[in-house]
């Protein structure tokens, strides 16, 4: 573990997000995603790792937008997910281009 918070160990894995993912087993109560913006990686990256979140984890999702406020792939895969009412996610806050995600309880 690279730090310890409270009873929780702080990981850093430096690799390509699609590599660890292959061999990973463990859950986890928090993850940044903030790799490559296409949605071909970011829906990649959502289908390798949201299913290693606590239920009552989030996932911080940086870049659905560029500077100039126009939407990224990263963005457009957010909303085609949860533009199905039956997605077992919910977004709890979202501010420029960042968008904070949990599980419904």
């Amino acid at each position: 573990a690279l730090a310890r918070y409270k009873d929780r160990d702080i990981v850093l894995l430096r690799d390509y997000s699609y590599n660890v993912a292959k061999d990973w087993n463990a859950k986890f109560d928090y993850l940044l995603m903030d790799g490559c913006h296409t949605e071909e990686a970011f829906l990649r990256d959502w289908n390798d790792w949201s299913r290693f979140l606590d239920d009552d984890g989030v996932i911080l999702a940086q870049s659905t937008q560029s500077p100039s406020g126009v939407e990224t792939g990263a963005g457009r895969v957010i909303r085609r997910l949860f533009s199905n009412s039956n997605f077992g996610w919910e977004i709890i806050d979202k501010g420029d281009a960042t968008v904070v995600i949990k599980k419904k309880q």
